[in-house]
């Protein structure tokens, strides 16, 4: 038995000198128990009571982290975690100098999760899942909602307190510093990583990028602010990058396209400038406002292309509009009956009047419609559906203007390419194994042997290794390269047929014959509408030479209106059998010639009287003089007349080259039906 205690003391020798382990504090509890734990033992129980004591405080100590970590943890929270959590959260945000408990708070939450994933009732994943969406939306809702308002809130009082010159009398004091959570340091949350300087950054990014698009005279308090965070708080917050404005923005295609119903009728339209003018009625400012194409390229080019896309829809419900109005008027009895009277006469009569409609007729069927009554601003129904064709053809020359507009903004941008004809595909640089499938260009190739640095030789493109991939991110982002490039290409060079999307569109709306029947009498009213048309131009022409009137010189909406409906309706080839313009002429030439006879004879009868030197009477002069006067300025209207029907045909015949490939489409039938 000594032999067997001599051992067992060496060995706890042994083991005290080695690290100590559970392992190896069970084995020392062993060779002690066999030590001092014996019936024939030689040592009293007052001489290693002490070594039992020891002992149990050597495995205190070895066991401390287990022991801490029982006593520490909190998988008790997820129960708890709809009354304690937001608790929790709240009382530091109210104290920002406990900022930095935030980190060891999340991290106390992570001890839930062994006993979620734990779970035996459902999956512990999608739990979890649950557990951390939860955790997330309430420190958003505790810390960083209030947290982004209240950075906001002092930048924008400091900012307008420091821009205005007048500090806000009310700020008391600033007590709480919010800096002490947008300085802390990225902490672990769960699966990620979360920095709340990060989440504040992108708030203000959002707002301050929405609400500087809405009023971009803003920019530079935005500016401002930007600055300051970056001061106060360390935040980094991206410039807004909005394209600025130039002196010569004009009018914001946005804005029009909102209120395109007012446009129409505010602006009149000139076809060859592509220009819009705004009424001098509609305005008491002694300036007018004008819309031209470089105003629409420079919109697209603030507010981007896709505002193309949304003023066609526009415009294509404007459209619908007037004609629900423009077909109500047509179907009117005392209008639809007038007009085929018309037809009907016409029709019969056609030989007589050598195929030229009568400008008789279109006079009468004008004070026809006077006797109908007149509106509130003295213009008779008659004119007002002049006015309602011209508003129509307002908004196709709008529609016009922005695809010119959209084609100019594709130019400017096309300045950085040097020419569409000698851009090579830059796929094929970056992936020469394209050149076996597609035949290579020469410039393709040149330029792909000279990247490459390959010499033009036999002896050395044998002997000459394969040449290396490009990575498939570089060839992807090249082909996006050639595809904006090609795209721009055949845009810049054909563009948008707007004019017929609209009409095509609109025509699947009248595809019941029956139903829009009367539309088909639209051709037989253009006379009397030309008519008013012509008679409004002179009024205004004349306002504009008088001083403190008020006049257009241009309004080429109305002929734009008038050819597109008649497309649309079908009638072209009705309204051209009228003849109307080579009537119309030839009656005001017929006119100006009598009128100019009638003047060289009044004058010649004064030559004669001066020569024979015979005393006239004076009522006899003054009425010569008088008579004389008349028609002279007669023959002035009837000139003005002339000159207006003239530029009136020039604009039909130019408004007919957009809707041009209706006859293209017959002259592919014909092509057809021959070669049957």
């Amino acid at each position: 038995s000594v032999t067997d205690q001599h051992a067992a003391l060496g060995q706890a020798m042994v083991l005290l000198g080695k690290p100590q382990t559970p392992q190896n504090l069970v084995l020392l509890d062993v060779v002690l128990s066999i030590a001092f734990q014996r019936r024939d033992c030689h040592f009293e129980p007052n001489e290693y009571e002490s070594i039992f004591t020891e002992l149990s405080v050597l495995n205190r100590l070895v066991n401390v982290q287990k022991h801490m970590k029982a006593a520490t943890c909190c998988e008790f929270l997820y129960w708890q975690r709809e009354g304690f959590f937001p608790i929790f959260f709240d009382s530091i945000y109210a104290t920002p100098s406990k900022a930095d408990f935030l980190p060891y708070l999340v991290q106390a939450l992570h001890d839930c999760r062994p006993a979620v994933l734990g779970a035996k009732h459902t999956d512990g994943v999608a739990l979890l899942k649950k557990f951390t969406e939860f955790v997330r939306e309430v420190i958003d809702d505790s810390i960083v909602q209030p947290l982004c308002t209240e950075v906001e809130n002092d930048l924008r009082l400091h900012t307008h307190g420091a821009i205005l010159g007048q500090p806000f009398s009310k700020i008391e004091k600033r007590i709480r510093d919010p800096s002490k959570f947008t300085s802390m340091p990225a902490f672990r949350f769960f699966d990620e990583w979360v920095q709340l300087s990060h989440s504040v950054e992108k708030y203000l990014d959002v707002q301050f990028y929405n609400l500087n698009a809405l009023m971009t005279n803003d920019w530079k308090t935005y500016e401002e602010m930007r600055n300051l965070a970056r001061e106060r708080y360390g935040l980094q917050i991206a410039e807004g990058y909005l394209p600025g404005s130039i002196v010569d923005q004009g009018l914001d295609v946005l804005v029009i396209t909102k209120n395109i119903q007012v446009f129409v009728a505010q602006y009149s339209y000139n076809m060859n400038e592509q220009l819009f003018v705004q009424r001098p009625a509609v305005t008491e400012s002694k300036h007018l406002s004008t819309l031209h194409t470089r105003h629409v390229a420079n919109s697209i080019r603030t507010h981007g292309t896709g505002i193309m896309n949304t003023t066609v829809n526009y415009v294509y419900k404007c459209l619908l509009k007037k004609l629900a109005i423009l077909s109500q008027f047509l179907y009117d009895e005392h209008v639809k009956s007038r007009l085929l009277k018309d037809i009907k006469f016409f029709n019969t009569n056609k030989a007589k009047f050598n195929n030229q409609f009568p400008i008789q007729r279109g006079e009468k069927f004008g004070n026809d419609m006077k006797k109908l009554g007149v509106g509130e601003d003295g213009r008779s129904c008659l004119d007002q559906f002049r006015q309602l064709v011209a508003e129509i053809g307002n908004a196709l020359g709008y529609m016009r203007m922005v695809r010119s507009g959209g084609l100019r903004s594709i130019a400017d941008a096309a300045v950085f390419i040097p020419s569409f004809n000698e851009v090579p595909r830059l796929e094929k640089l970056v992936n020469p194994s394209l050149a076996d499938d597609d035949e290579e260009d020469e410039l393709t190739a040149a330029v792909r042997k000279a990247k490459l640095g390959e010499v033009e030789s036999d002896e050395e493109d044998e002997e000459e290794d394969e040449e290396p991939g490009a990575p498939q991110s570089t060839i992807d982002s090249v082909r996006i390269v050639d595809d904006v490039v090609k795209n721009m290409n055949k845009r810049l060079a054909q563009g948008s047929d707007y004019f017929r999307m609209l009409e095509e569109g609109i025509a699947r709306k009248l595809n019941d014959e029956e139903k829009y029947a009367h539309l088909r009498n639209f051709f037989m009213i253009i006379p009397s509408l030309c008519m008013l048309h012509v008679e409004f131009m002179i009024r205004q022409k004349e306002q504009l030479v008088k001083k403190n009137k008020e006049g257009l010189f241009t309004d080429d909406g109305f002929a734009l209106g008038c050819v597109f409906l008649l497309s649309l309706f079908g009638v072209f080839d009705s309204y051209e059998s009228l003849h109307w313009f080579e009537a119309v002429t030839a009656h005001f030439k017929e006119r100006k010639a009598e009128m100019q006879a009638g003047i060289d004879e009044r004058k010649k009868r004064e030559l004669a009287k001066k020569k024979d030197k015979k005393k006239k009477d004076e009522d006899e002069y003054d009425e010569e003089d008088d008579d004389l006067k008349t028609m002279q300025l007669t023959l002035t209207m009837v000139d003005s007349s002339l000159r207006e029907y003239a530029a009136l045909d020039n604009a039909f015949a130019s408004s007919r080259v957009f809707f041009r490939y209706h006859a293209d489409e017959d002259d592919e039938e014909d092509e057809e039906e021959e070669e049957d």
